[in-house]
């Protein structure tokens, strides 16, 4: 029996979520890696369908570790992370984006120089980030310190949201060329991390 004082587990089994790092069936057995596909064909489309965004690097991951006992504990650290981002870098994300893009377009119209403004604004954000941080580590003496650890954090998000923006003249589908990017990344990032793994196992003790 699942333990009623526990917050009712969101795949429908009928269990119960323990604490942040998973979830339990109703007879006791451990099923988050269940959970997180769950999750991801819900928000995202099936991961085994190459024309979803589960496609990318976490939803193979995902779809890859369903099932293994070991990598419950990744899933459950990841479910965590789910939960606090969610909606970044989505649908709902782009919507935004797109929104953006439509408003400047009838508003500055295209071209050259509507393309060069934009990349110019990135300058601009990345500007106020720098500031943001030197503010915020109270670099000026006479100043001291001006800003936050979070006033930087929302300048990095104005750098990316500009970033997104600009992105929209140089790629008819910006949303599926940054996912296929960072793809790449995260496949280039897995070969040095294997590779440095299997140098250290190699390593004379």
């Amino acid at each position: 029996m699942a333990d009623s004082t526990l917050p009712a587990c969101r795949c429908g089994c009928g269990g119960t979520r323990l604490g942040s790092h998973g979830f339990a069936d109703a007879d006791g057995g451990g099923h988050a890696q269940r959970a997180l596909l769950q999750r991801l064909r819900t928000d995202f489309g099936d991961p085994a369908d190459a024309g979803s965004t589960a496609g990318c690097a976490v939803g193979s991951t995902a779809a890859s570790t369903a099932g293994s006992g070991d990598a419950a504990e990744v899933v459950g650290r990841f479910l965590d992370w789910y939960d606090r981002n969610r909606g970044a870098g989505t649908a709902d994300s782009w919507a935004t984006v797109r929104q953006l893009v439509t408003w400047l377009d009838q508003r500055n119209g295209g071209g050259d120089h509507e393309t060069a403004m934009r990349l110019m604004k990135l300058s601009e954000e990345v500007g106020e980030t720098m500031q943001a941080y030197i503010g915020a580590t109270g670099q000026n003496p006479r100043k001291g310190v001006t800003h936050t650890r979070t006033d930087v954090a929302d300048e990095l998000c104005d750098v990316i949201v500009t970033a997104m923006v600009a992105l929209d003249r140089f790629t008819p589908d910006p949303q599926e060329h940054l996912a296929a990017k960072i793809q790449r990344i995260a496949e280039r990032s897995r070969a040095q991390l294997d590779a440095t793994a299997a140098e250290g196992a190699q390593s004379p003790r």
